[in-house]
């Protein structure tokens, strides 16, 4: 090509060059803001959800056995927007939790206790197919007297211990007792400690407040201060169906609504037959809800009779008194840095 020399040549593919490199820089900006367009929208519309809303149903997952499709809430078929809808059909991994109601009996013996569930305890436990999650609360005297109810076999107690269990759950149950029982014939148990009651209780539903994006099955696994934990024992098995009810499609979301609230898991105790419990008022018919928290559970516990009150005053109030005991109604604390944790200084 006459007049066009090499260096003309290299000029116009570097031109080139630079202008797809401009347009491709272009392009990732574009998908840059519209995917920070997105995310703004999308957060926004979270917090929207969690203002000025009491949910008469929304949001609830169950805690379904493999190959069971979640049965939808009310709320998605007249419309509105359900956690299925956020986060779509998923399954929960969680199938079973056991609780344990204990009493450090030596008061000098907390940092030792927290020691041996935090060192040798826990990690035993976990390092077990079926537990997938353990973790520890503890109720310190300000926190013990934040108690809305109480019975008296657990009035002295100051932890609370959680594991959460996946299917094969008999193989996970056998496993975990005997677990127990070898550790404690090595000397490896923490002696001076009352255990008032502890069981193994089958997974019902999960819900996430509506505030937060998260699904219902991410709940436990999100750091949080510490729980709110009811323990209901049914006595008039004729009300159950009325019960749950109220408690599904009204309680609960009303509770998460209270300051600090993250979600709920709600636990009914198995039958003996199938994991065996122990402990004073240990019925079978046995219900905890575990309130998350991410603010401080006192705060919690403040703001939570003023939000009665308004649910008394727009009749969402129920009367179990005759057809349900609470047997254990309060705060507990997270335990961050057991072996930094002076149970003193709370």
């Amino acid at each position: 090509m006459s007049g066009v020399t090499d260096s003309t040549v290299t000029g116009l593919r570097i031109g080139a060059i630079s202008g797809v490199a401009a347009v491709e820089a272009a392009q990732l900006t574009l998908d840059l803001l519209q995917r920070a367009a997105a995310e703004v929208a999308y957060r926004l519309r979270s917090v929207s959800r969690g203002h000025g809303v009491v949910p008469d149903h929304d949001p609830i997952m169950l805690a379904c056995p493999r190959g069971r499709r979640k049965s939808r809430s009310r709320r998605a078929t007249m419309g509105g927007e359900t956690a299925e809808d956020r986060h779509g059909e998923r399954m929960n991994k969680i199938k079973s939790g056991f609780f344990a109601v204990a009493e450090v009996d030596d008061p000098e013996g907390h940092a030792e206790y927290n020691w041996f569930h935090s060192s040798d305890h826990i990690p035993e436990n976990l390092a077990l197919d079926g537990v997938i999650l353990a973790a520890r609360w503890a109720a310190p005297q300000r926190y013990m007297d934040a108690r809305l109810a109480v019975h008296p076999s657990f009035a002295t107690s100051q932890y609370l211990i959680h594991y959460l269990m996946t299917e094969p759950l008999e193989e996970a149950f056998q496993q975990f007792a005997e677990l127990s029982g070898r550790t404690r014939s090595l000397g490896r148990y923490f002696e001076p400690r009352t255990i008032h009651a502890s069981g193994h209780y089958n997974l019902l539903k999960a819900y996430v407040a509506p505030r937060l994006p998260i699904s219902p099955e991410a709940v436990p696994f999100r750091p949080h201060r510490g729980v709110f934990v009811v323990m209901k024992d049914l006595l008039d098995l004729s009300k159950r169906q009325e019960l749950a009810q109220w408690h599904d499609q009204v309680h609960v979301p009303d509770v998460l609504t209270v300051k600090g609230v993250t979600g709920c898991y709600w636990f009914e105790s198995w039958t003996r037959e199938r994991a065996p419990s122990s402990g004073p008022g240990h019925p079978e018919q046995r219900w905890v809800f575990l309130y998350y928290l991410d603010e401080d559970p006192l705060e919690m516990m403040a703001d939570l009779p003023k939000k009665q009150a308004e649910w008394r005053a727009a009749g969402r109030a129920y009367d179990a008194s005759q057809s349900m005991e609470v047997v254990l109604a309060g705060p507990y604390q997270t335990i961050d840095d057991p072996e930094r944790y002076d149970w003193r200084a709370k």
